[in-house]
């Protein structure tokens, strides 16, 4: 497989993912605003606006650091451990 045809497929699955989860947090949000009180409601959204702005400060540098890592790294072993890092790293973060 040539590379425009790697990326393609890989910015695609990232495409359509991007889009599942954008419709996921819309039936969410409006899920939310049915079943809670508009002050609970308020709340919810105050603390959920935190919560994104300080995962996004905290792992600003990771994509960054992996990226710099891993195109520097030619010991596939290796690679393979930055990555499965990385992903660890963000879903304990509750970044995927």
């Amino acid at each position: 497989m040539t590379i425009i045809k790697r990326i393609t497929k890989g910015s695609a699955v990232i495409f359509v993912a991007i889009v599942i989860t954008a419709i996921l947090e819309y039936a969410y949000q409006v899920s939310m605003a049915h079943f809670l009180s508009p002050n609970t409601f308020g709340v919810l959204s105050v603390a959920l606006s935190i919560f994104w702005v300080s995962t996004t400060i905290l792992t600003s540098g990771v994509k960054i650091s992996m990226a710099k890592f891993i195109a520097e790294d030619t010991n596939e072993e290796r690679v393979s451990s930055y990555l499965l890092n990385g992903i660890l790293f963000n879903l304990k973060r509750g970044k995927y």
